[in-house]
């Protein structure tokens, strides 16, 4: 029997150099989740560093940050086009540490982390985190928090490194 995903929207907050040429536009960052009740403890979001994700434009106009499978089935169950054409194509790594409006969530704003072992054949290729939930969530939590030092990205544009409270992503020199 197949399983119901709910979809979460997590509003991009800030633009990742990978993405300004959409300036202007809002875009969602969306993961899959069997429990949407668990996003009230929703901590921080996961993507692979080197999965190839998309933006894709739902037929409502909104553009989703998913990989391409996920756009694939939105576009079986019409929230996008047929032809499911990616408005652009980029790696996980191009917005590691963007910070993003998660619903429900206590937080102002939450960071996308790297996690090695998101499957892109299963669900959108992003993973929302509620260690308070899930022992894989935790698990991945403290081993992102204690290897994210090392951990460079693009993504915090106008600052030297992203705050996750104590320990840093560190931008990498242009």
């Amino acid at each position: 029997m197949p399983q119901q995903y709910t979809l979460i929207k997590l509003r991009m907050l800030e633009l990742p150099e990978a993405l300004r040429e959409l300036k202007g536009e809002e875009l969602y960052l969306v993961a899959a989740t069997l429990r949407p009740e668990t996003m009230y403890g929703l901590t921080n979001c996961f993507a692979l560093p080197e999965g190839e994700y998309g933006v894709y434009r739902t037929k409502s106009g909104e553009l989703f940050v998913c990989s391409e499978r996920a756009a694939r089935n939105m576009a079986h169950q019409d929230m996008m086009s047929k032809e499911c054409a990616p408005v652009l194509k980029l790696k996980g790594a191009d917005i590691i540490g963007a910070g993003l409006k998660a619903p429900l969530c206590k937080y102002e704003k939450v960071y996308l982390l790297p996690m090695l072992s998101i499957s892109m054949s299963k669900g959108t290729g992003i993973v929302a985190s509620c260690p308070s939930d899930s022992p894989d969530d935790w698990a991945a939590h403290v081993l992102c928090v204690d290897t994210c030092l090392l951990y460079t990205s693009d993504a915090a544009d106008d600052m030297q490194c992203v705050d996750l409270g104590g320990r840093r992503i560190i931008k990498k020199k242009k």
